[in-house]
């Protein structure tokens, strides 16, 4: 469940590093450590130093991915 994480929803494709940016600057000024973006799709973006920005697609949530998948443990 996503209850009081900050989530942007953009209705455009290409969004990039400008969008993920203010939305960091935004987050900074409520003190929240953790946010959503969801777009059609994204161009190569940096994470906020010191957030965990989550870049979702529409279609990874129609397909229900929300969360980051699991980091599988070196072998």
């Amino acid at each position: 469940m996503l209850v009081g994480y900050p989530i942007q929803v953009k209705q455009s494709e290409g969004i990039g590093r400008n969008v993920v940016d203010d939305f960091g600057i935004a987050m900074r000024r409520t003190n929240k450590k953790k946010g959503y973006i969801v777009a059609y799709s994204f161009v190569r973006a940096r994470n906020q130093d010191g957030l965990e920005i989550v870049l979702r697609t529409a279609q990874e949530l129609m397909d229900g991915k929300v969360e980051e998948p699991q980091r599988e443990e070196s072998r």
